[in-house]
């Protein structure tokens, strides 16, 4: 057991260059890593260039690449990588440089990833995470021999290959789902045996849409219960995937007559803060006003249609908000969007093809978890010794 600050030979956290000083920043070319950058094991790219007139007036310095990286604070506290790119830092993050005699760099990186939920709940104060290179080299570390740790490694980073082959697959399969949907929900790609033309309608002549209502005023105790219909927020749409199947909150009898209630089947969407994400209801509940319900849509809809055009606009729809501190439709904003309406037959099958896409997501995002909860467990007993390696 050692402190980390006996053997690492030296940390650093790098600057910002005045904003104020646009040279600093135009035509820049250095890569400038910004502690939100570190979100994947490897930087290899940043958003913003510097100059080197910005690197010698300011604190930000050139990094190497290979060095183990680590967000002090905001929003990615915590979070370990390495530059794949000589690059300059931000002041939110530190870069270490442990001795190898005694620690290899992915050693360390294994050690802080796994214990980043504890680093950070014993380092947080007034809520927000704060950490610094003092208190990051007092933090202890178990240390066995360096070949062991290399071997260690080994295992883990098998784990980490798979898991990175895995999100990758995601994005890809996300970026080809976006593809179809740009395709086939225009019309500008027909599925064989479909012709004729589609209908140019607004989505207003097609389906009724209500706006949810909240009881008030909201902090009222009576409005809710253990037990009813769910209160629907943005939180529990968000969590969800394609089908909306609980609640963190619930409403009492009356404060369900105070809202707009929705029962399964019904589809309904966000309109204020996160905008413009479907949700199809699958339990008795109720909407406040940050969502619209679409009904009585049937005869010229199918609901998984509309379903995967309003996620298909869900972009645009967020720059339509009105003007203001937070962006937010309303039902008229909501009711004059246009859409292309093909024969229900051909919904059908174009929603068809969508779903099968979306299983396909799913499927790799279930096993990206469980991968994920393999390498804890792997790193839970292999970075504490309960369970040992062969040299």
């Amino acid at each position: 057991m050692k402190e980390l600050g006996d053997v690492i030979i030296n940390s650093y956290s790098g600057g910002t260059p005045s904003r104020n000083i646009k040279k600093y920043y135009e035509n820049g070319t250095i890569p400038w890593i910004k502690s939100g950058e570190i979100n994947q094991i490897f930087v290899n790219e940043t958003e913003e260039y510097i100059t080197e007139e910005a690197l010698k007036n300011s604190s930000a310095k050139i990094t190497p690449k290979g060095t183990l990286l680590y967000a002090l604070y905001g929003a990615t506290a915590g979070v370990v990588g390495f530059t794949n790119i000589d690059a300059a830092l931000n002041q939110a993050i530190l870069a270490i440089f442990p001795n190898d005699k005694e620690l290899t760099k992915q050693f360390l990186f294994n050690f802080l990833s796994f214990n980043k939920d504890n680093i950070l709940l014993e380092f947080t104060q007034g809520g927000q995470p704060n950490l610094s290179a003092g208190l990051v080299k007092s933090l202890k570390i178990l240390l066995p021999p360096i070949k062991a740790q290399n071997s260690i490694n080994d295992f883990i980073s098998t784990w980490d290959k798979a898991i990175s082959i895995t999100t990758r697959l995601i994005t890809q399969k996300e970026k080809r789902k976006k593809w179809l949907m740009q395709q086939l929900l225009t019309g500008k790609k027909r599925l064989k045996g479909f012709s004729g033309g589609w209908n140019k309608v607004k989505l207003e002549s097609v389906s009724d849409i209500r706006r949810g209502a909240s009881p008030r005023p909201i902090q009222d105790p009576k409005w809710f219960s253990e037990t009813g219909r769910g209160w629907i927020r943005i939180s529990d749409v968000t969590s969800s995937n394609f089908y909306l199947n609980q609640t963190t909150q619930y409403l009492s009898n009356e404060g369900a007559d105070k809202s707009v209630k929705v029962d399964k089947g019904d589809l309904i969407m966000s309109i204020c803060a996160t905008i413009g994400v479907p949700v199809i209801v699958n339990i008795p509940a109720c909407i406040h006003d940050g969502f619209v319900l679409f009904r009585e849509y049937e005869k010229n809809l199918t609901t998984f249609f509309l379903y995967y055009f309003i996620q298909y606009i869900t972009e645009k729809l967020s720059g339509e908000g009105q003007p203001g501190t937070q962006k937010n439709l309303n039902t008229s904003i909501v009711g004059n969007i246009q859409l292309n309406l093909p024969k229900i037959e051909e919904q059908t099958a174009i929603t068809s093809v969508l779903q099968s896409a979306d299983k396909e997501i799913q499927i790799l995002k279930t096993k990206l978890e469980k991968l994920k909860t393999q390498k804890k467990g792997l790193m839970q007993v292999l970075l504490t010794g309960k369970v040992r390696v062969k040299i």
